[in-house]
């Protein structure tokens, strides 16, 4: 939230008759300073405001345990930010420049399949459209990538399977880094 909210990119609908949040979404728009310009501090910094990793049990928060979950962290990351520089430099060549990056569409549980998840990823595309620019994210899974092609209009750019020691994250053959392409919104006159 942090993150977001330092670049102008958290977004939440609210029910207003329960004044509750039923579905948020977080983005960096075009030009923002992405994740991994932060640095370690940085991004240190974030994970602490955050709670820091979770614990098995209170006995159990050991420097070696937070090491270990900063190791997985660092190298999804790595392993993210590599594929997204190769998919920018195939994006250069083509003349295609700034993009917006959804880092997060979240609805309450009970509010899914009520449209609230598709309200906001309709707000990103909005804005996307307004910048003229094309949007990426990464999810996993075919349920999500269903999701964001059918409501979204994404396409699968890259898989990405992440391996950190004996540990592999390829569920559905890895991290499906996805594209909306930039779309011309076009005013009445």
């Amino acid at each position: 939230m942090h993150w977001a909210l330092q670049r102008g990119g958290a977004y939440a609908l609210l029910d207003r008759a329960e004044r509750v949040v039923v579905a948020v979404t977080l983005v960096s728009p075009p030009g923002a300073p992405s994740v991994d310009e932060l640095g370690f501090c940085g991004e240190l910094g974030l994970i602490c405001k955050a709670g820091l990793p979770p614990f098995s049990t209170d006995s159990e928060r050991t420097g070696a345990e937070f090491g270990s979950c900063m190791d997985r962290m660092r190298t999804l990351e790595t392993t993210l930010v590599k594929a997204h520089k190769e998919l920018e430099a195939e994006a250069a060549g083509s003349g295609k420049t700034g993009d917006l990056h959804v880092a997060m569409v979240a609805a309450d549980p009970q509010r899914q399949g009520q449209g609230v998840g598709s309200a906001l990823l309709q707000l990103v595309s909005d804005i996307a459209d307004a910048d003229a620019v094309s949007a990426h994210l990464e999810t996993l899974g075919e349920r999500n990538e269903g999701f964001y092609a059918k409501k979204g209009g994404y396409r699968l750019a890259k898989r990405v399977v992440v391996q950190h020691k004996n540990c592999r994250l390829d569920l559905d053959g890895g991290i499906a880094l996805m594209v909306r392409p930039a779309k011309c919104r076009v005013e009445p006159v």
